[in-house]
């Protein structure tokens, strides 16, 4: 046998003896009290870590939304008038609306804004309509709704606005009684 191939048989043994060695090695972990607090900086993490904690850290106003729905014919004296967290109910459902309210636009018909207080505002708070029962959706807290108590004024162009956010389980509805 001539000396080149008896050092490639000679290597090729050495490996496989190392890799049988390696595969029968126990696994040995490393738990969170094998590592000194600070001793894990970012760069030590993964990228799937890094983005996952990247997302924990933007702030809580991150997929909020401002929605206004304009209607333009206005509203009638005892009307109902809304606007949704997003263009369809299977969005508008992941949005909590946690603040709201309307706005009437030359409400005493003489083109000026700066004297329309007078507008009767009977509810206003966060909720879908059913428009079957006319009546709010129960546990329905993604968009808005305003509706007019004075049956004798109608209102020619109504905004209705709805700040939203994102929902998430924190989101509780507490009702208190005095």
């Amino acid at each position: 046998m001539n000396k080149s191939r008896l050092i490639t048989v000679g290597s090729a043994a050495a490996v496989l003896a190392l890799t049988a060695g390696a595969a029968s090695a126990t696994t040995t972990f490393i738990t969170s009290q094998d590592i000194k607090d600070g001793a894990v900086h970012k760069v030590d993490l993964s990228e799937g870590v890094n983005r996952t904690l990247l997302r924990a850290q933007q702030p809580a106003t991150t997929g909020t939304v401002y929605r206004v729905a304009h209607y333009a014919n206005g509203a009638g004296g005892t009307a109902v008038a809304t606007v949704a967290c997003a263009d369809t109910d299977a969005k508008s459902q992941k949005y909590v609306a946690i603040a709201g309210g309307v706005q009437v636009i030359d409400a005493d018909g003489d083109a000026t804004f700066g004297n329309d207080n007078a507008v009767p505002v009977a509810d206003s708070f966060p909720g879908r309509m059913d428009w079957d029962t006319n009546s709010p959706k129960p546990g329905r807290l993604d968009g808005w709704v305003v509706r007019w108590g004075d049956d004798t004024k109608s209102m020619p162009q109504v905004n209705v606005w709805a700040v939203c956010m994102r929902a998430s389980d924190d989101v509780q509805v507490q009702t208190n009684t005095y």
